[in-house]
């Protein structure tokens, strides 16, 4: 299935998503069992590309799932368009063509979804996105995971926290401390001169 979504008519990133993961999801429940810790990514990768790091976070976890280190339970992929105060260079679209390929390269079925868009500039902005009901593609991926696996489950933050921060209001039971570590590689809140890149953008979400 991964060489016809890759080589198939040009369609709407979220639509190949969708494929991508209901190509996966029965083989990944399968294998996740078997595995000591699950990570899951979140990852401001675009395409075209906005930062090569981006590339070379996801392709390692990809090796190290490929070698039974771990089992790649997801990818969340932001849905943040670029500040060009910040990045002045051109960016794409969440780029699910990267995942999509190397689910085909390493034949290793990793679901992936997209972020919400709602900035979150304040914990009013949170109260209305949890109250919307509205149901945002990579948070119900992360929430679907932490509740089908009683795996310790390791979130490898490469991007922005928007996500994980919403999911982690929305079913607080799921992140408890002996289950679930996140680790954010995304620069400091207040330290760092200048701003992280990401916690630039969105400030409240790292405090």
């Amino acid at each position: 299935p991964f060489r016809k979504i890759l080589v198939g008519k040009q369609s709407n990133r979220k639509d190949v998503a969708e494929s991508i993961n209901k190509a996966c999801l029965c083989a990944h429940s399968c294998a996740i069992t078997i595995m000591k810790r699950v990570a899951i990514l979140t990852t401001d990768l675009y395409q075209p590309h906005c930062d090569v790091n981006d590339h070379f976070n996801l392709a390692f976890l990809y090796a190290l799932a490929q070698q039974e280190k771990l089992q790649l339970g997801g990818i969340m992929l932001d849905e943040d368009k670029p500040d060009p105060e910040i990045t002045p260079e051109i960016c794409g679209d969440p780029s699910v063509e990267s995942i999509t390929q190397l689910n085909y390269i390493t034949a290793i079925p990793v679901p992936c979804a997209i972020g919400s868009r709602i900035p979150l500039r304040c914990e009013e902005d949170i109260q209305v996105v949890i109250s919307s009901g509205k149901k945002i593609p990579s948070i119900s991926l992360l929430l679907g995971i932490l509740e089908s696996t009683n795996l310790p489950v390791d979130i490898h933050m490469c991007g922005g926290t928007r996500d994980v921060l919403l999911a982690s209001r929305i079913r607080p039971d799921l992140f408890t401390k002996d289950r679930v570590r996140v680790f954010v590689n995304a620069g400091t809140w207040k330290i760092q001169t200048p701003l992280e890149y990401n916690v630039r953008l969105e400030p409240y979400t790292f405090s």
